[in-house]
């Protein structure tokens, strides 16, 4: 892959992410509970899945 094509989808996966993650942060921070170690695990899941395509 070129640069460009990392960057791309570094970015992408980047603004995905927030998308995805911004209901769950909503609804956290109304009934007051945040599961950190499953919010820390997720980017990394996700770049595992993005690096096997």
């Amino acid at each position: 892959m070129s640069e460009l094509n990392l960057k791309i989808l570094f970015v992408s996966g980047i603004v995905a992410w927030s998308i995805i993650r911004y209901p769950y942060e909503k609804r956290n921070r109304q009934n007051k509970i945040v599961d950190e170690r499953k919010l820390k695990l997720q980017p990394l899941l996700l770049l595992l899945r993005l690096w096997e395509c």
